[in-house]
């Protein structure tokens, strides 16, 4: 520390440093240098570069790093001393010690271009890096030329069915085919009447482009997954793989293969093994099914016509022509269900379903079949034989929000909470609805001991209450007008046909 203009401080601390010497070090990569050069030819490409040193690369500045091209007779960079040009491209931005950097080079070929393209970093107006990377050049014309493998190809076909497969191409030329830019390399396919490539693209019913998923060196092969659309008419003799230079040429190299149109077919397969079997009326059950797409279509899950799971109970199996036969009476109920997502030939898909049965026992069988909305019923579905469940009223109630203690004449407000336990949706309207009875007895019992009840307070459901589910009552209930019995008691009851044989009894006083 230092007192200015006075004096140091008599204590200091020391600390040992270690000084790194500036290593000025790149990576280079040269997959998209072209490797064919004619004389004079000009080209361009993309070069890679990354900084392997300790030292970031300023790009601008007195002394910016620069990456050098030149072409040479011999390789071994700024030493060799057989460099036939010489040309720098700036960079982008700064790049730091592990960084990277994409830059667009244009590269002008000498009368005689030599045997090697390198390039090289520089920091100007200081050195060339150490490290350099070269790249032999083959002279004479371009040569751009392809191979195909098709054998993935489906070869039937129905009027605008979507397939995906995947082609296998290999760059048999002697250029980089670049997978984007301006003018990339794609895969036309086209359905057609005939063989012949883009000379005869007279014949072509279709032409559909498809990219390729890397830049492709030549010798170098890809796989290409496409997905295809046939004409939406008929189905030509003849699908076709061409390579197209964007912008400027079609290959001269294509492979057919013979296609023939099939009947589309729309089937079925179901598994039902998650299906319950036991059944009462207007029950509601929910389950998975698992739908198969056996045919040669694709299932739409949206759109104007989409493919859906029908659910139906029904008074005999038979599907859709069963139900058209007997003039649309053998279903009791038609429920749909979306599919998830669009389903592949092949392939699957789980479906969850809500499925409520009919409100009598007129049904025993329960069906499954596909339908094409605003079009057909599939011919194949999936019956299950319905057994019968007993009928089962049950219920549980809580009182505990009641007064305990009561004045006789005197009205209380309070909620009740009713749970269905039974297995029969209790319905809160109708001829026979359910309601809560409120009775103030001399002793709990139930229905059993209506000898005892000294009033019968009747309250409505908010709503219908499904088997397992709850609902809450607010009631007013006023008490006897003299001595106040024993018990406050609460009881389902279906009115006009029975008690439900449970209830819930609170003591009171008064």
């Amino acid at each position: 520390m230092v007192k200015e203009q006075q004096f140091w401080f008599d204590q200091w601390q020391s600390s040992g440093v270690r000084v790194v010497p500036a290593v000025w070090t790149a990576g280079y990569d040269l997959s998209a240098m072209p490797r064919n050069w004619g004389p004079n030819q000009v080209q361009t490409f993309t070069v890679k570069v990354v900084n392997t040193g300790n030292q970031t690369w300023h790009a601008g500045g007195a002394t910016p790093v620069r990456l050098g091209i030149h072409f040479a007779n011999a390789m071994g960079g700024y030493r060799s001393g057989s460099w036939l040009t010489d040309e720098r491209t700036a960079l982008p931005t700064d790049v730091a010690p592990g960084g990277r950097a994409m830059l667009t080079v244009t590269a002008h070929a000498p009368a005689n271009p030599g045997a090697v393209l390198e390039a090289e970093m520089v920091l100007e107006t200081q050195f060339w890096f150490s490290d350099w990377a070269p790249l032999k050049t083959i002279l004479g014309s371009p040569t751009w030329n392809a191979s195909y493998n098709m054998s993935g190809a489906p070869q039937t076909w129905t009027p605008g069915q979507t397939q995906t497969f995947t082609v296998t191409v290999t760059n048999t030329g002697n250029q980089v085919w670049p997978a984007g830019g301006s003018m990339p390399v794609r895969l036309g396919f086209h359905f057609a009447n005939a063989a012949g490539g883009y000379p005869a693209f007279g014949s072509w019913l279709t032409d559909q482009r498809v990219s390729l998923p890397v830049n492709l060196a030549p010798g170098a092969s890809v796989s290409v997954p496409v997905s295809l659309t046939a004409p939406a008419t008929s189905v030509p003799n003849v699908l076709e793989v061409e390579a197209v230079k964007e912008q400027q040429f079609w290959f001269s190299e294509w492979s057919p293969v013979a296609v023939t149109q099939a009947n589309p077919v729309w089937s079925a397969g179901y598994d039902l093994s998650q299906a319950p079997r036991t059944w009462v009326p207007n029950q509601t059950q929910t389950f998975t099914v698992n739908v198969t797409n056996t045919g040669n279509q694709t299932w739409p899950a949206g759109g104007g016509s989409p493919v859906r799971l029908g659910l139906h109970f029904a008074t005999r199996d038979g599907g859709y022509p069963a139900q058209f036969k007997s003039g649309m009476t053998t279903w009791l109920n038609d429920q749909r269900f979306a599919l998830p997502t669009d389903v592949a030939p092949g392939a699957s898909a789980a479906v969850t379903v809500n499925a409520t049965a009919p409100p009598t026992w007129a049904f025993n069988t329960l069906e499954l079949e596909m339908v094409k909305e605003q079009a057909f019923w599939f011919q194949d579905w999936a019956p299950l034989t319905i057994i019968p469940a007993p009928l089962v009223w049950s219920a549980s109630s809580d009182v505990t929000g009641a007064p305990r203690t009561w004045a006789p004449g005197k009205t209380e407000t309070f909620q009740v909470t009713v749970v269905n336990t039974g297995n029969v949706l209790w319905p809160s309207g109708g001829t026979y609805p359910v309601r809560l009875g409120i009775h103030f007895a001399n002793a709990e019992g139930g229905f059993a001991n209506l000898a005892n009840w000294a009033t019968d307070q009747r309250f409505s459901l908010p709503a219908d209450v499904s088997p397992g589910g709850s609902a809450s009552l607010t009631v007013s209930v006023t008490a006897p007008a003299g001595a106040v019995p024993l018990v406050l008691e609460a009881e389902l009851v279906q009115e006009q046909v029975a008690w439900m044989n449970a209830w819930s009894a609170l003591a009171t006083g008064s």
